[in-house]
């Protein structure tokens, strides 16, 4: 499995390099949200391209008929090329690591913040605002999730960074210091 991650990563990275070099970056950072659109309409597109019994030409008309049209011809060729080398199953997490390259890559930090209950827009600006002194970046994408087993306070996360402020774990703290 972890050879299959570097090899995700290596291919997201080197699309990003090439995709930057050719100066078409935010068409075929669309044509990628586009595809990844694709992965959730019809979660059953993720499984026939990992089903071995089918073959690499059917894998390809199949995608050619849902998005050739659709993508740009850079991001078409290198999908031309992950199915030329037998990796057209990773598709789908290729797209989500270049997704977050890209990102990356153009300032936008990804955080999710978890809190007990939904938080209003008001404090989403301050949450917001604690993620750009966390961390260097143009723009925040902040992704919200309810999880009322935290009690209260909020978790927050950006990539490898973890930010615990949670009732759950404040008392966790307390009961291991006694």
């Amino acid at each position: 499995m972890a050879t299959s991650q570097k090899l995700i990563t290596r291919y997201a990275n080197v699309f990003l390099a090439y995709a930057t070099q050719s100066g078409e970056l935010k068409a075929i950072g669309n044509g990628v949200t586009l595809l990844q659109n694709q992965f959730k309409a019809a979660p059953i597109l993720d499984n026939i391209l990992h089903n071995p019994t089918i073959p690499r030409v059917e894998k390809h008309k199949l995608l050619e008929k849902i998005c050739k049209d659709a993508l740009h011809p850079i991001l078409w060729n290198f999908i031309e090329i992950i199915i030329d080398q037998y990796q057209i199953g990773l598709l789908k997490e290729i797209l989500i690591s270049f997704q977050s390259a890209y990102q990356e890559y153009i300032g936008i930090a990804t955080a999710v913040v978890t809190t007990a209950v939904a938080i209003p827009a008001v404090l989403t600006k301050s949450f917001i605002e604690e993620v750009k002194q966390l961390v260097f970046c143009k723009e925040v994408l902040l992704v919200q999730q309810v999880d009322p087993s935290i009690i209260g306070g909020y978790i927050l996360q950006i990539g490898a960074l973890k930010l615990d402020k949670s009732v759950k774990h404040s008392l966790r703290l307390l009961k291991l210091s006694l």
